[in-house]
């Protein structure tokens, strides 16, 4: 019997339907929830969710024999608890390049945040891009966390800042240099990467959004096909990109009684005012995000931030969506973005101070 993984039995990953076969549920079930978490929940809300889990889920499917393999020069540990109470929303993976583990020194570590609209996905979803950051170089993190309806936006700040706790503690033991720290984001990752960000960088910002940093300092920051503006959580007439803060709404309640009537509750305030890095962007004209990556670069360029912006155009015939640079990393673009974004990560490395550290 072929797998349904191979390159030859796998015709059922392109049907297209109004749900999902169960071969396909079997497949796609490897990187996000489907009803597992939808039991008792509002069934508005149970329907919304699912039907964008399926919609998603249509897109990855048939990319997955493309990008599911491990290879030999990468080591991943998996499913490492940050959070010990069992649940699979509180586990990450740690990638490192085994050339690493024979020179056994510490190395720079990228804190990688899947996107996926704040209701699907797991961090699996992403692992190939983590397997391209940790061949260049870098021990990569990447944590699951708590998705809607599970839990709210706070509730993800909360996961997230416990995953930097993690880093901190027990990073020596997988040869993370906790003092040469990056983070990525792609699509709602991206978000999600900011306000981590100001909660670690800016005391009074972690106290307002009621989320305790721990002081990590980061030395730059990638955005992939980001997702950068909440200010219609603040005010129904922003321009809610893609209505993505609309369809969950209850999802930013928390958020928006912590920081309405705030600097920060705007992006430009946010962006002023959280301690922000260097950042590196890319986007496509066929994204349908290319605008937030746009409006951050002006507001990067407003306050002398260190930035660089890529904007991808398609080739005639041919296309590059939303995430290419996650979801189809065998794109020649997608292979310059990403080294286009190390580059700019080795740029802001800390410079080496003695013979055997770099802080």
């Amino acid at each position: 019997m072929e797998s349904p993984h191979s390159n030859e039995g796998n015709a059922f990953l392109f049907e297209r339907n109004d749900g999902l076969t169960a071969e396909q549920k079997g497949v796609a079930s490897i990187w996000s929830n489907f009803d597992d978490d939808l039991q008792g929940v509002d069934p508005a809300v149970s329907d919304y969710v699912l039907s964008r889990r399926v919609a998603y889920s249509h897109n990855d499917l048939p990319r997955y024999d493309l990008k599911h393999d491990e290879p030999d020069d990468v080591v991943i540990y998996k499913d490492i608890p940050y959070i010990g109470d069992g649940k699979r929303a509180h586990l990450l993976d740690v990638s490192i390049p085994k050339d690493a583990l024979y020179r056994g020194c510490p190395i720079p570590v990228v804190l990688e945040v899947h996107g996926g609209a704040f209701i699907y996905g797991f961090k699996e979803i992403n692992r190939s891009h983590a397997i391209a950051l940790a061949r260049k170089g870098y021990a990569v993190v990447s944590p699951n966390y708590t998705l809607y309806p599970g839990g709210d936006f706070i509730d993800e700040m909360e996961d997230l800042a416990k995953v930097v706790e993690w880093v901190q503690a027990e990073g020596a033991r997988y040869l993370l240099d906790v003092d040469q720290m990056f983070a990525t984001g792609d699509s709602a990752g991206a978000i999600d990467v900011l306000y981590l960000v100001a909660i670690e960088h800016n005391p009074d910002f972690a106290k307002l959004i009621g989320v305790a940093g721990h002081g990590a300092r980061f030395k730059a920051l990638g955005l992939k096909s980001a997702m950068t503006n909440l200010d219609n959580v603040f005010d129904r007439s922003a321009t809610d990109t893609g209505g993505l803060v609309d369809g969950i709404r209850p999802f930013y309640e928390r958020l928006q009684t912590r920081l309405d009537g705030t600097a920060y509750s705007t992006t430009r305030g946010l962006v002023a005012g959280m301690g922000i890095p260097p950042v590196w962007m890319a986007t496509s004209t066929d994204d349908f995000l290319e605008s937030s990556s746009l409006e951050l670069g002006m507001m990067l360029r407003d306050n002398d931030v260190d930035h660089q912006l890529i904007d991808c155009r398609a080739r005639r015939n041919q296309s590059l969506p939303h995430n290419f640079m996650v979801g189809m990393p065998w794109l020649p673009e997608s292979v310059e973005c990403l080294d286009s974004m190390v580059s700019f990560f080795d740029e802001h490395q800390a410079p080496r101070r003695t013979l055997l550290s770099s802080v």
